[in-house]
């Protein structure tokens, strides 16, 4: 019997409905790049501005389309260890702070577009927690992230202790009474201050409560004041008399670590307070805290959060529009991402911060002055390739889908990332003979024979095992390829068992060959004339080491370089042979070697802007030995530039900085890719390339300006999540819910009546349809109900 075509789409939209539905919607919503978002702000003037600030993954990001799209900020941002706290102030909102857990606290006074140092009279730069006074910029407290809190009441030009020997972790300040200062630390203590810190007294020992770990107060009158206490351990605890005495307001939290306290700005008339758990998600009371609901429909969990090597919470910060009674909306930090709800925190979706499309490897063709081509490699968006400069560029993915089969197609439907992730390209030093490129991949190394248009995998084992675990790899290839065919990879496991691998069949198998003190080579720098001196030069955590047999045993190159927290960037001369100059760019500043190792010396001294700076990429002119050229950037002050073989250094790019870009490796992106790459036509076009997060910018000028090229736009439109969205905005509605299950019921009815079962199941048709329909409403009805 032929079906119609209503009863078709009937049917159909049954099973997609079954389908969809029986899909695990948390699942559904995972996000990739994964963004681990440390801190949260939303500026007061956001109802006008619509501007948040987040830290994710240690970089600090702007929007200023309530989260839509996203710019990073670098400018001033100098830090050699990992960003931390952020805070902006209520009174001034182009005035912010930020905390660093190692580099002390940087101030900005224009909006977060540019930072400074503020730390005169800090005496521990680890810094965790940063709060300004409501009432004006000028005050503000740090505290330590193992001890001591500090306080500046002249915007930073000058600090002083004000606890030593305890570890501080959450501040709150009294808008209502000036001058009143509430913390809390570690061991359940609570101290209030009536003078701007000066003095303190202690209000409460919470004994059992493990840490303080958030704070909101609400100040109705001078003589009426609510403060609630999020605690590790105990939930949240209320007092109305400064803490004599402690109630707990916990009834409907169903988990009792509580990472943050929101309090509505409306507070007043809607007594509306929010809490988020360490794993639950959000809760909210509209009576102060008497009763709380769970609002996390939407909110996503990432298992890695519980590992060891992390242990952070799953949702920490929460932060409401200062128009909230008017926009209901909020956001929530995640470890598995950024969440907004426009509905009060009854239905959150996730905002994408950090892009698939970042930009992780960098090369240009070995043949450029003729073919013009260079390729990049991004986080998860695949590989593109050029053959015009860079104008236009096109995918070459074929090989490095992860997927197969209906899986693949399933997530090409989706617009879900299905690429493997990607680390560096390079070109085959002889690749207008052979056609060659490479790219370490997690197990595999990647390599195409035919420009790019399909990709090999190659084990980098014969058999699984010790060589083919999940990990990250430098690459060095040998100058003399086309006769050597010999390739080098360093492992980056951190685990202490790292080592270098040896291809000496171009790529089709590798071997283990030598090891660095089991620590992890993250930069390579192979001789030019590596095929008569056998060496190499690998930048590791331990300072610099060299190697003159082909990697096999490893020593520390020479004196003057110091040992440093972050591995060493290197660059080598083409003309090593003669001048035996390397390049090292270190955490502290940038060094050479004109002695091929035996020595090191310190350059920029004088030069007090970047002298210790953070090197952040390095390259050299392949016509060095002419030109004595060298490009080095450093982290948060920009692009400086020698013609002298790095006797001095003049600032160029300087509209790189002003839009605030920085030519390198994004901070927690791994392997750190080689960030500026010159053309090798470089004596005639004066090209240079070089990579800024999702920007692959070029100057045809030596590095004195840099255009924007432009790059394919990324393929995820996050359908999958909207349609998650729409799925949870209709589970919470009772009306929409009901209709939607009757709408299903009608369709079944409607097809159940078309396909005349009566007369094959000798079944009254009156009962088949009306059973069927009700099964299929309260089907639907439970589905929305989850």
């Amino acid at each position: 019997m032929s079906i119609k075509t209503p009863l078709k789409v009937a049917v159909l939209g049954l099973l997609l409905a079954w389908a969809f539905f029986t899909v695990d919607v948390k699942a559904a919503l995972a996000h990739y790049p994964h963004d681990d978002i440390f801190a949260l702000e939303v500026s007061p003037d956001y109802q006008q501005d619509k501007t948040l600030f987040i830290n994710v993954r240690g970089n600090i990001f702007k929007s200023e389309d309530e989260g839509a799209s996203w710019h990073r900020i670098v400018k001033g941002l100098d830090h050699q260890y990992q960003l931390a706290a952020l805070d902006i102030s209520a009174r001034s909102p182009e005035v912010l702070y930020l905390s660093s857990l190692g580099d002390g606290v940087y101030k900005s006074s224009d909006r977060g577009d540019s930072w400074d140092r503020v730390n005169r009279g800090l005496e521990n730069l680890n810094i965790d927690l940063v709060e300004i006074a409501s009432d004006t910029p000028d005050l503000v407290l740090a505290a330590g992230a193992e001890t001591g809190l500090y306080k500046t009441e002249n915007g930073g030009q000058s600090w002083s202790t004000v606890f030593k020997g305890r570890k501080i972790t959450a501040i709150a300040f009294d808008e209502a009474r000036p001058g009143q200062i509430l913390v809390g630390d570690r061991q359940g203590n609570l101290f209030l201050s009536g003078d701007r810190g000066t003095s303190w007294q202690s209000i409460a020992s919470l004994k059992n409560s493990g840490a303080i770990q958030a704070l909101a107060i609400f100040s109705n009158s001078a003589q009426d004041r609510t403060i609630w206490v999020g605690t590790e351990k105990e939930g949240v605890l209320k007092t109305v008399d400064d803490g004599a005495a402690w109630v707990e307001a916990n009834r409907g939290i169903e988990e009792r670590s509580i990472t943050s306290l929101a309090i509505s700005s409306d507070y007043r008339n809607d007594g509306t307070l929010l809490a988020s758990t360490w794993n639950r998600g959000v809760f909210r009371s509209l009576n102060g805290g008497e009763s709380w609901e769970e609002y996390s429909k939407g909110l996503t969990t990432d298992g890695q959060a519980d590992l060891p090597n992390f242990r952070r919470p799953h949702f920490s910060d929460l932060s409401m529009s200062p128009s909230y009674s008017e926009d209901r909306t909020i956001f929530l930090a995640g470890f598995d991402g950024l969440f907004k709800s426009t509905d009060g925190g009854r239905i959150w979706q996730e905002l994408d911060t950090l892009s698939a499309n970042i930009i992780v490897g960098l090369d240009v063709s070995p043949n450029y002055q003729n073919d013009s081509t260079v390729a990049i490699t991004t986080y998860l968006e695949g590989a593109y390739i050029s053959h015009d400069r860079g104008d236009s560029w096109t995918d070459i993915n074929q090989g490095l889908y992860k997927d197969k089969g209906f899986k693949r197609i399933a997530k090409k439907i989706l617009q879900e990332g299905n690429i493997a992730r990607s680390f560096e390209i390079e070109f085959s030093p002889n690749y207008t003979e052979d056609k060659t490129i490479f790219s370490p991949a997690w197990t595999d190394f990647l390599k195409s024979t035919n420009r790019g248009q399909q990709w090999q995998r190659i084990p980098l084992a014969k058999k699984p095992g010790f060589l083919n675990r999940p990990t990250k790899y430098s690459i060095a290839i040998s100058p003399n390829f086309a006769t050597d065919k010999t390739i080098f990879l360093g492992s980056m496991l951190g685990n202490g068992e790292d080592f270098l691998l040896e291809s000496t069949d171009g790529g089709q198998s590798f071997s283990k060959i030598g090891s660095i003190n089991g620590r992890a080579v993250v930069y390579l720098a192979i001789s030019p004339n590596f095929a008569t001196d056998k060496t190499l030069y690998a930048g590791i955590k331990d300072g610099v080491y060299k190697t003159v047999d082909r990697g096999k045993t490893w020593q520390p190159s020479g004196s003057g370089i110091p040992a440093m927290p972050e591995e060493s960037r290197l660059a080598i001369s083409p003309d090593y042979q003669a001048d035996r100059t390397v390049f090292a760019g270190t955490a502290a500043g940038l060094f050479v070697t004109r002695d091929g190792g035996t020595s090191w010396s310190k350059l920029l001294t004088g030069m007090t802007d970047v002298e210790d700076g953070y090197v952040e990429a390095i390259a050299i002119s392949p016509d060095y030995q002419s030109d004595r050229t060298a490009i080095v950037g450093f982290r948060g002050k920009g692009l400086f530039k020698s013609v002298d073989g790095g006797m001095t250094f003049t600032r160029v790019g300087n509209n790189l900085l002003a839009g605030n870009h920085s030519l390198a490796n994004m901070y927690g992106f791994w392997p750190p890719t080689t960030a500026i790459k010159f053309s090798p036509a470089y004596a005639r076009d004066r090209t240079i390339y070089g990579v800024a997060e999702t920007n692959l910018f070029k100057s045809t000028d030596s590095g004195n300006t840099w255009t924007n090229l432009p790059l394919p736009k990324s393929q995820k439109t996050g359908l999958t999540q909207r349609i998650t969205y729409y799925y949870h905005r209709l589970s919470v509605a009772p009306l929409t819910k009901f209709l939607v299950a009757a709408l299903v019921a009608l369709a079944s009815y409607l097809a159940l009546g078309r396909l005349r079962l009566d007369k094959k199941l000798s079944v009254r048709k009156i009962l088949i349809t009306t059973s069927g329909a009700f099964t299929a409403f309260l089907v639907a009805f439970f589905l929305f109900s989850f």
